[in-house]
């Protein structure tokens, strides 16, 4: 297990957030396909995905975002079986 250091700031509202600002729209793209293949590629659950995007990819996001990105990303069936982010139905 190795570890990594994620550099904080405080914002305005008192919470920390990543330094640098907020993340270029490919960036964030680009986070929301690797979330996607590590929850419904792999199986992980939402907190398992983001304990490998922390531990394997050096990236922190809430549960929250993680959540969001699965609920709104369109595989078109990418795995050949339904998205955990799918909408019932």
């Amino acid at each position: 297990m190795s570890i990594q250091t994620i550099e904080l700031v405080r914002g305005k509202d008192r919470k920390l957030y990543p330094a640098g600002g907020p993340r270029p729209a490919a960036e964030v793209e680009r986070l929301r396909s690797l979330t996607h293949s590590l929850a419904c590629g792999q199986g992980l659950s939402e907190r398992a995905a983001q304990r490998a995007l922390l531990e394997e990819h050096g990236v922190r996001r809430s549960t929250g975002i993680i959540h969001r990105d699965l609920a709104e990303y369109d595989c078109g069936g990418q795995f050949g079986r339904p998205c955990k982010g799918a909408p019932a139905g």
